[in-house]
């Protein structure tokens, strides 16, 4: 007898390599698994203008990096000693309004030059259909300012289809050759309770059915939702907030997106990259001067063998 309605793997004929160029915007969930990609060493970038929750936040910030615009100094405002955005994560502001912009634009400019005209993967990760207002425009970040400056509202299934059309053609004009991934983050929003939750979840779902309705051939729904949700199906799989995925859930689901869009060979590639990256991120508890050394030449040995083996793989090499 079977207790547990296991997922499969997505059939699809989208695949994952190391020439592939991966962007994930979205939910704090697209950070968790674009951590595991990095630390697998394939070539990724994660939010570059930090954690995006709605459809609305990730098109304006995929339009953002398409246009080839910058960002100046009239778009930010001063808070609690620092210069700030509202597209833009607390990380990016600083006490300096130009060193403020300087950080937004290199981001920018950053994602731009690892996508552009490269066979790209575009992963985009919508957490809550519910946003924020201020002024009438939706906001990424409200950075703590007194909620009575903001109007909130639950976006209907057509404005979020819209957002993530809009968030695909941006990308596209970028790098033509771009497939797509969608996924519902299984993190759960509860401003507006469980029932509110749901709604939003489902409006969000019912969105990217209609994106892959019309492009299934350039565009893939990854389930990472739905695992939570509907496989796990247990508080265990929760941290203590009983909102995030816990490690064990987070794992589960790489896998599971690992082998829906990874061949073997790329599977086997990224486990020895992985072995590698942790030896790098080491450092020896022993004090023996003796033992550091031979721990680093050890490890430097590995990475030049590693990297003689797989050029296309672009890590920083140890200094010597």
């Amino acid at each position: 007898m079977d207790f547990r309605t296991e997922l499969q793997p997505v059939r699809t004929d989208l695949r994952i390599d190391y020439d592939t160029r991966i962007l994930m915007l979205g939910s704090c969930f697209s950070d968790n698994i674009g951590r595991k990609l990095r630390d697998r060493m394939f070539n990724v970038v994660v939010n570059p203008l930090g954690t995006v929750y709605n459809p609305a936040s990730i098109a304006a910030t995929a339009s953002l990096i398409s246009s080839g615009r910058t960002i100046d100094s009239g778009e930010l405002f001063c808070h609690e000693g620092l210069w700030r955005h509202f597209m833009c994560h607390s990380s990016l502001a600083m006490p300096g309004l130009d060193a403020s912009c300087r950080a937004i634009n290199n981001s920018l400019s950053h994602v731009r030059d690892t996508i552009s005209r490269h066979k790209t993967v575009a992963i985009l990760t919508m957490g809550t259909a519910r946003v924020f207002e201020h002024d009438g425009k939706i906001v990424s970040n409200c950075h703590k300012l007194p909620a009575r400056e903001f109007e909130r509202r639950l976006m209907s299934v057509d404005e979020c289809a819209a957002h993530i059309r809009s968030a695909i053609d941006s990308l596209r004009s970028l790098s033509g050759d771009m497939r797509t991934i969608l996924t519902v983050s299984p993190i759960r929003h509860m401003e507006a309770g469980l029932d509110g939750n749901s709604l939003s979840k489902a409006t969000l779902r019912l969105a990217c059915q209609a994106i892959v309705d019309e492009d299934p051939v350039n565009t893939v729904y990854f389930p990472a939702f739905e695992a939570v949700v509907d496989d796990l199906r247990d508080y265990r799989f929760y941290e203590a907030d009983m909102r995030h995925p816990s490690p064990v859930a987070v794992d589960y689901i790489y896998d599971l997106f690992e082998r829906s869009v990874m061949d073997r060979p790329v599977k086997e590639l990224a486990r020895e990259a992985l072995s590698l990256s942790r030896r790098l991120s080491h450092r020896p508890m022993s004090g023996c001067s003796g033992t550091v050394e031979r721990f680093e030449s050890e490890t430097r040995k590995l990475l030049d063998d590693f990297l003689l083996r797989h050029p296309e793989i672009n890590i920083p090499v140890m200094e010597k």
